[in-house]
């Protein structure tokens, strides 16, 4: 069980209160006391296979796809807009889209990020060292199958690297993401672990 907020109306109220003088119960006893029989427990949902790699394809899209919309707006991350070079992707899993994942203009600003990469100082020249790597902005899938970010991550890299040169006319050298790190209601913790599993390299944190 979980603790929830749960808005009754007054006279509802009351005959709860009422109830659970009678029965030695307080208000959430007394719920779940009246509930008792009414509700099953769903039994656990079997466990998906390993995702098939050639079941995932991309599909280049534009900011204002519907579909790519609906799961940009179910994101962890609010959506403040993007500046700059950019290109969008559905992720679909045989013909059903159970994602979206992103690049878009490296972050000018990273300190972890600079000494990794040992650029400029010099802002002319780190702006356009800086147009060689793409920030990985969005990711989110909603089909859980083990393996799958992996796969779709490796494939986006290879597919935006593409992408990126005929779309900007600029080589990839690298790619960079921010992952915000918190407990999840499951207990976990979010701390990068798809990337992680596509070697992607942790430089450091970040504040702000």
């Amino acid at each position: 069980a979980r603790k929830v907020l749960v808005c009754l109306p007054e006279p509802f109220i009351e005959a709860l209160d009422a109830y659970g003088r009678e029965n030695g119960t307080g208000r959430g006893g007394s719920i779940q006391k009246l509930l008792e029989g009414l509700l099953e427990t769903p039994q656990a949902p079997e466990p998906l296979p390993p995702a098939q790699k050639e079941l995932v394809s991309l599909e280049l899209v534009q900011r204002n796809n519907p579909l790519y919309k609906q799961f940009r707006n179910r994101h962890y991350i609010p959506d403040r807009g993007l500046v700059g070079q950019q290109l969008l992707y559905l992720v679909f899993y045989g013909n059903e889209v159970v994602g979206v994942i992103g690049g878009a203009s490296a972050v000018f600003t990273s300190q972890a990020r600079d000494e990794f990469w040992d650029l400029s100082t010099d802002k002319d020249t780190k702006t356009r060292q800086l147009n060689s790597i793409v920030n990985n902005c969005i990711f989110r899938l909603e089909y859980p199958a083990p393996n799958l970010a992996t796969i779709v991550l490796a494939m986006w890299r290879k597919r935006i690297a593409t992408d990126w040169k005929k779309q900007y006319g600029v080589e990839v050298a690298g790619f960079e993401t921010f992952v915000v790190e918190e407990r999840l209601w499951k207990e976990n913790t979010r701390t990068g672990a798809s990337h992680a599993a596509d070697n992607w390299e942790r430089t450091g944190s970040n504040k702000g």
